[in-house]
């Protein structure tokens, strides 16, 4: 056994170069315990390959149920995701019935399915709690969930931080005092696993210079990650305001206002669309600007990192109670993407082209007639001179027919488009209705 004085350095030098390598090894001790700290680990030492040991699945928050009846997730659980919206499209009421669904466990927005109601945290910067109570009762009286108020009640937790200093990060990226509390407090309460945190609007939140700045953005979507490691591993959305090339209809994921790494570090987003209307003439051309519809916005799915794209879900506003937002008539999810028509309008374009294509069926059977006429006349004339005469006109007059009846089939045409897109076709007339069917019609 080597005695402690045989290990002693021998000269000055070694006893340093020990120091040195003992400091060293230290130190790399201290960066690999704290990696580990991280989460640094092998797959062989987590045994995710191992036999028998499936990956957990992903729960959904909200699912959605297909055109062939099957259901898939809508919304997932434990991710930052994003709303944006132009303002005055209704982002905060259908945030508070978002947060009433969720809660209550009752199909958000009659569309989107609650597997497990939970605790959910709605955190808002534009109003206070007079006007919390206002819009939470009016929702739930809207959508008839009083026999759920009371699981509404026990799960649903408001915090209005109007007129206070709320951002999550400081101006070097770090955690704030109150991101400090947020996190903390909600930790701290008894019991209680959040299944969403909504914080409204984004603007309220963000750290210095995190609209403008990537770097300062991604610090920002940071801390809103350290929120879903909560208990219960909420799902948290931030809602923010699209820029100003969004404000005229259809928008896609460039639509929040400020910095692309916003949108880079949600793994879902949603848009808000103002729906522009587009008015037509007879031949179902466009007729003037379009102009806004402030009664029906569009709720888009642009971004989903864990699942399908939902088809956009066109949704009323009613104005009169206070801007309750419900589904819109009709198969919104086609005709969003191609023309911007107010679905209000499409039951009277229809009528429209029903009158069109009864004036182009009663002048193609009127030319029809002359044609007929003018050749019976050429047909009976005996004189060579006048018969080449009334031939020519013959001709002329078949020429005519065609023409009509090529313009009859082409209103036929544009009616029926018409038809299959309208949000309701009882609109039409018994007489259209005829006419549409190609049967005969005594005003003609």
């Amino acid at each position: 056994m080597q005695s402690h004085k045989d290990s002693e350095p021998e000269t000055l030098e070694q006893g340093v170069a020990i120091a040195d390598a003992a400091a060293e090894t230290a130190a790399k001790q201290l960066l690999l315990a704290a990696l580990r700290a991280k989460g640094f680990v092998s797959v062989a030492e987590v045994r995710w390959l191992e036999p028998n040991n499936d990956a957990p699945p992903l729960r959904p928050l909200l699912t959605v149920k297909t055109d062939t009846g099957s259901v898939v997730m809508f919304m997932p659980t434990g991710k930052v995701i994003m709303l944006a919206a132009p303002g005055g499209t209704g982002k905060t009421q259908i945030l508070v019935q978002l947060a009433i669904a969720i809660a209550g466990g009752k199909p958000w927005l009659e569309t989107y399915d609650v597997p497990t109601p939970g605790h959910v945290l709605l955190v808002v910067g534009e109003e206070d709690n007079d006007e919390l109570h206002r819009r939470i009762r009016g929702a739930v009286g809207a959508t008839q969930a009083w026999g759920e108020s009371d699981l509404i009640a026990a799960n649903l937790h408001v915090l209005s931080i109007r007129g206070q200093a709320a951002g999550l990060t400081d101006k070097d990226g770090g955690p704030t005092e109150f991101f400090k509390e947020l996190r903390g407090g909600l930790a701290a309460l008894p019991g209680i696993e959040f299944s969403m945190i909504i914080l409204d609007p984004a603007s309220r939140f963000l750290g210095p210079e995190a609209e403008i700045d990537n770097a300062a953005a991604t610090r920002w979507i940071e801390h809103a990650e350290e929120l879903t490691q909560l208990p219960g591993r909420p799902t948290v959305l931030f809602a923010h305001h699209t820029n100003k090339n969004a404000l005229g209809g259809e928008t896609d994921q460039g639509a929040a206002r400020g910095s692309s790494a916003l949108t880079d570090g949600a793994r879902w987003q949603a848009n808000l669309d103002r729906v522009m209307i587009q008015d037509k003439d007879e031949k179902g051309h466009n007729k003037g600007k379009p102009y806004l519809d402030p009664s029906h916005v569009i709720l888009r799915v642009v971004k989903a990192n864990y699942c399908a794209i939902a088809p956009p879900l066109l949704l009323v506003r009613d104005l009169e109670r206070g801007g309750f937002l419900k589904p819109g008539a009709g198969n919104w999810g086609q005709n969003a993407s191609e023309g911007k028509v107010n679905p209000a309008s499409k039951a009277t374009r229809v009528v429209k082209l029903a009158d069109a294509f009864c004036d182009a069926q009663c002048a193609a059977l009127s030319a029809l007639d002359l044609a007929t006429e003018a050749a019976e006349k050429a047909d009976a004339e005996v004189d060579p001179v006048a018969k080449a005469e009334l031939v020519e006109s013959a001709k002329a007059a078949a020429k005519a027919a065609d023409t009509a009846k090529a313009a009859m089939l082409k209103a036929k045409a544009n009616l029926d488009v018409a038809e299959r897109t309208a949000a309701s076709s009882k609109a039409l007339r018994p007489d259209h209705r005829a006419m549409a069917a190609g049967t005969d019609n005594d005003d003609c």
